[in-house]
């Protein structure tokens, strides 16, 4: 049960929405064109009961106070003290435009001409959709005598309201197009030269002339659509729900009840039809990239429904998370991107949730260890605790908190995780980590930023990956006897560790932007490193004979400074296929020397270089491409 209620006073605009949802009521309010969205008020009542009795004293009292509902002209009315014409009104008007069609006459006992548009609905910086948007006024039927002093036209049409620029809104009363909206820019007694006996004649030939446009519009439409899509939510709402019938019919056809999977990604989605309550064995759906600014009440009907994708639409957790998601299969839920910052409740009471991704998440409540069957936890944003009842989550597999200055006390009991993403990169808030994090014998991924990493690391037996950037390498590292991929990307560490070269296992190696001077003795004996970027953030970077026993080395990245430090020669790199060398050299190197090497690296496929370079290089290996 919903209703949405507007006032309008001059140019303010307000509005005041109520909702009920078994024994939960919640109350939005403010601005309709604030520029932040407010924020929903809930209150638990004894029972639905309660609940609804409460909806209905609470829009009485908004009623009372002026409020009114946008999609129904009834509502309008009695919010403006007006009321619909009786029947002597009816028939007084009639009298004095004997020329009326029966058509316009409906639209006349409705009461919807007795609005001014200019004082209630609009105002020059306001646009009316379709024909004439800087619409003035609607008015009831009047004689063009009021404007030229001569009843001769009013066979052909009447005035029934202006523009803001002074051009009259006209409808034909004869002919052809009897009924139709049109519009003349000046009233004067040039149109009396064009008057004829015949309505059609002499519509003709004021279309001849310029000086009359005519809409495609009966008056009926042309009015109940301005005065009801300007006013609120009924139009767009029918838009709406259209556009998203239409994209269901195309995705799904005649195949409703056997669709396992549909796709609604990215097509600008206002709303969801209650068409798709049909898809009776659905049980994936995407909606990420949408409008959608609540849950769709259709999903409620998707019994099946096991994966839930609601990334990115204009929902929000301020607006809430309605309780009956809960009661869906759902094993997957992503709800990222999406208005509003903390933990949806409803969340909480998904027990068959196997992977939960989430964004804009201050803090992890205690909330979270009820849901004991999670293998996937997405959360970014946690700035705040992160509770130990995340221990009990004991089947997580795989955890990425994103960038977060919180740490987990329990990781320890999470030994069934394998992946640990925690971008920690405020340098001025140290972080570190527990000694439990060493205790993971199934982690194959470990990230972590700048946070501190604990000393005992040896129980990381099944770590192949490892993203860090901390101001300090423990020797532990060189323990991880599995690790394949090491990225020390910013990392304020001038030296690797002396046993670096136990890193028997080691295949990609990224030192780009460390602060890394020097490599270790060992560093040569790394048998099955085939990745290495040797772009350091140090000048004085000295590479020594380091590189000269890495024979499985594809690919290497350096600055050209860096050419110099190096002891030996650089022909047992006979696998090396791709050399990046950034920046030129200076202007009193020996360059062309220094490039020498090239020659004697014959798998060498792929060049980067200065491009200034490229000709001599071109010369020394013409079987390479420069890129």
């Amino acid at each position: 049960m919903k209703l949405r209620l507007e006032h309008h006073q001059g140019k303010k605009r307000k509005f005041w929405q109520i909702e009920v949802e078994g024994d939960t009521r919640t109350v939005t309010q403010g601005a309709t064109k604030a520029k932040k969205p407010p924020t929903p008020k809930t209150k638990q009542f004894k029972s639905a009961d309660a609940a609804t009795a409460n909806f209905h004293k609470e829009v009485d009292k908004k009623r009372a106070a002026g409020f009114f509902d946008p999609t129904s002209l009834e509502s309008i009315l009695a919010a403006h003290d007006l009321a619909p014409p009786d029947d002597a009104e009816v028939d007084a008007h009639r009298q004095a435009c004997p020329h009326l069609s029966d058509e316009y006459l409906e639209v006349f006992k409705t009461g919807i001409l007795n609005i001014d548009l200019r004082g209630d609905f609009g105002d020059p910086e306001e646009k009316f959709p379709g024909a004439y948007p800087d619409l003035a006024s609607f008015a009831a039927a009047h004689s063009a005598d009021d404007y030229i002093g001569d009843t001769a036209l009013d066979a052909t049409f009447y005035v029934v309201g202006e523009l803001f620029d002074g051009a009259a809104l006209v409808l034909i009363n004869q002919g052809s197009r009897r009924n139709t909206v049109g519009l003349i820019e000046n009233l004067d007694d040039s149109l009396l030269d064009h008057v004829t006996g015949d309505a059609d004649a002499t519509i003709e030939a004021l279309l001849d002339e310029g000086l009359l446009e005519l809409t495609e519009q009966s008056f009926a439409t042309f009015v109940h659509e301005r005065v009801l899509h300007h006013k609120g939510a009924a139009v767009e709402k029918q838009i709406a729900l259209a556009q998203a019938l239409q994209a269901v019919q195309e995705k799904v056809g005649e195949n409703a009840e056997s669709i396992e999977t549909l796709d609604l990604s990215e097509l600008g989605l206002q709303a969801l039809p209650e068409a798709l309550a049909a898809c009776v064995h659905l049980h994936t759906l995407d909606l990420h990239k949408n409008e959608l600014k609540d849950v769709p009440p259709v999903l409620r009907t998707l019994k099946k429904l096991a994966h839930l994708n609601l990334d990115s639409n204009r929902t929000g957790w301020k607006k809430k998370l309605p309780d009956w998601i809960a009661e869906l299969p759902l094993l997957t839920f992503s709800y990222r991107y999406n208005m509003g910052e903390g933990f949806p409740k409803p969340v909480a009471s998904m027990p068959t949730l196997r992977t939960l991704r989430l964004s804009g998440v201050d803090i992890v409540p205690p909330e979270i260890g009820a849901l004991t069957k999670l293998e996937v936890l997405e959360i970014g944003g946690v700035e705040g605790a992160i509770d130990d009842a995340l221990g009990s989550c004991s089947s997580l597999r795989e955890l990425r908190l994103g960038r977060t200055q919180a740490s987990l006390a329990t990781i320890g009991k999470l030994q069934e995780l394998e992946v640990l993403e925690a971008d920690h990169f405020n340098r001025k808030v140290e972080l570190t980590w527990p000694e439990g994090l060493g205790t993971l014998a199934k982690l194959r991924r470990l990230q972590l930023g700048s946070a501190k990493l604990p000393h005992n690391l040896a129980g990381l037996s099944s770590l192949e990956e490892l993203v860090t950037s901390p101001d300090a390498l423990p020797d532990g590292v060189c323990e991880l006897a599995s690790l394949k991929r090491l990225d020390l990307h910013y990392a304020r560490i001038e030296t690797l560790p002396e046993n670096f070269g136990k890193l028997k296992n080691l295949e990609w190696l990224k030192l780009e932007s460390s602060y890394v001077k020097s490599l270790p003795a060992s560093f040569s004996t790394l048998p099955k490193l085939e990745w290495l970027n040797l772009a350091t953030a140090a000048d004085d970077l000295h590479i020594g004979s380091a590189l000269a026993g890495l024979e499985s080395l594809r690919f290497l990245a350096l600055y050209f400074h860096a050419l110099k430090t190096i002891e030996g020669s650089l022909a047992t790199l006979k696998n090396l296929e791709e050399l990046r060398i950034f920046r030129e050299p200076a202007e009193d190197e020996d360059w062309k020397a220094r490039l020498s090497f090239l020659t004697e690296l014959p798998q060498l496929r792929r060049l980067m270089i200065n491009h200034k370079l490229e000709p001599h290089v071109a010369t020394l290996r013409p079987d390479v491409e420069l890129t």
